[in-house]
């Protein structure tokens, strides 16, 4: 009720389009009951706006100009700007792409196993716009946190979805605007999303250090064989001189 009240208002203030009604969720859309409190509902009834990034020919990619997201830089779930792009546009497509911290992107073209990763934008120091391969999310505020629809995308339910209902075109999967709308996504109260997002951040905080220390048990081994290997060799020299 909250999320179609804050909807219904920038409607009539002009903010967004009125969208088409979204279909009733059915029973077998639905995997699991839901706690007290929760709520099934379809994830477009959350979103405020939804944009395909902007595509540009090769020759505006460049090392100047504005910092352009592309599909590479949404890693497991965070942005990485790593190996990050500028591209030449106008203030025009810096305002109608530009992106802003806490939309979600969501990788909308690539392979069948990669296709609809997501990650929340963070607090960014200058203008950001992104490419045609993505899709920017802006949530309507007081409903669904950003960080908990990321958590939301990279469910093994949602995986399934995105993987089975891409169209392959040319060894590419693709998803829509309409698919990414019509997912249900259970919403608990936004309390509750506070301390799934804390828990799931401090499980793969564990997470992380687990496979640093599996890193370095793993390079220590390696260390260890290598000594080893150079301690019998030696050896086996001595050997061969004293013989």
């Amino acid at each position: 009720e909250k999320i179609a009240k804050e909807k219904a208002r920038l409607i009539k203030e002009g903010k967004i389009k009125k969208q088409k009604p979204l279909p009733e969720i059915s029973e077998d859309e639905k995997p699991f009951e839901l706690p007290a409190g929760w709520e099934w509902v379809r994830f477009g009834q959350g979103i405020e706006s939804m944009t395909n990034g902007i595509y540009k020919p090769d020759k505006f990619y460049a090392n100047e100009g504005v910092m352009c997201l592309r599909m590479y830089n949404i890693n497991k779930g965070v942005i990485n700007f790593e190996h990050v792009k500028w591209m030449i546009v106008d203030s025009k497509e810096i305002t109608q792409y530009s992106l802003n911290s806490g939309d979600l992107l969501i990788n909308r073209v690539n392979s069948r196993e990669l296709v609809g990763k997501s990650a929340v934008v963070p607090k960014l120091l200058e203008p950001v716009i992104f490419e045609s391969k993505n899709i920017r999310v802006r949530l309507l505020p007081g409903g669904i946190f950003p960080q908990y629809a990321n958590i939301f995308l990279q469910t093994k339910e949602v995986r399934a979805v995105f993987e089975g209902d891409a169209k392959q075109t040319c060894g590419q999967a693709s998803i829509s605007q309409p698919q990414i709308s019509g997912l249900a996504i259970p919403i608990p109260p936004l309390a509750e999303q506070h301390r799934i997002i804390a828990k799931v951040g401090e499980l793969m905080a564990i997470c992380d250090a687990l496979k640093a220390r599996l890193n370095e048990a793993q390079t220590t081994q390696i260390q260890l064989a290598d000594a080893m290997s150079n301690r019998r060799l030696r050896k086996e020299k001595q050997v061969v001189v004293i013989h």
